[in-house]
């Protein structure tokens, strides 16, 4: 029997499991915890412990799953982790619901953008470019503080947050989907628009340059 983790936050407690029952440990990272607090320039002490309990549980698990390739590199170059330890599995989609509806028209006079208002995403600098361009942009987002962004003068509009089955629909209702991140991991918003047949416009930046690449055959 085995104890598994599903991201990298919280997997010192699957370790102190594997201690105490000695069960074998798969530890499944999500996005690299680690890799984001040195994109995000956390400080050194809070990256230090990430460190410190990253270092353990690469060294105590009997298999590690990676989101990327890029993360896979990141292991063995930071952790010194032996590649061999390594599975690379992408975060999955539903592709018979996440799927292009070709007979619905889809809107080209608006972008999406899907995520929550926070440094990383870029949005509060997205949405002045945007509207210095004329492009007008709907937003999907669980974090309602994005309305207070919004200009009365410009027509970007917050739609709420929606179940995760009625995503499909919203995805095909748009042409163009938007994505500004500094930093991503594999992220699942940016792989269902691509599945439903969306145009990605994005910024070049680490785990969206690669992914949106890959799956054009560049």
């Amino acid at each position: 029997s085995f104890v598994r983790t599903n991201q990298m936050s919280g997997a010192w407690v699957a370790l102190v499991i594997k201690c105490l029952f000695r069960k074998k440990l798969v530890l499944r990272t999500g996005f690299e915890l680690y890799r984001f607090a040195k994109q995000k320039r956390t400080n050194f002490v809070k990256r230090a412990s990430l460190f410190f309990v990253s270092y353990l549980c690469y060294y105590m698990a009997d298999l590690v799953i990676a989101a990327t390739s890029q993360d896979k590199i990141f292991m063995i170059k930071n952790f010194k982790v032996s590649p061999g330890k390594i599975m690379v599995r992408p975060n999955a989609i539903d592709t018979a619901c996440f799927n292009s509806t070709q007979s619905w028209d889809k809107r080209k006079d608006r972008v999406l953008f899907v995520g929550r208002n926070s440094k990383q995403k870029q949005i509060r600098k997205l949405l002045p470019y945007l509207s210095q361009a004329n492009i007008s942009c709907d937003i999907v987002s669980t974090d309602e503080n994005i309305k207070f962004l919004l200009d009365d003068q410009d027509d970007h509009k917050y739609l709420g947050s929606f179940d995760n089955r009625k995503m499909p629909m919203i995805y095909n209702n748009y042409k163009y989907f938007i994505i500004a991140s500094q930093f991503e991991g594999n992220p699942k918003v940016l792989l269902e628009a691509m599945s439903c047949g969306c145009i990605i416009l994005y910024v070049d930046a680490p785990g969206v340059t690669e992914l949106v690449s890959q799956t054009n055959g560049n």
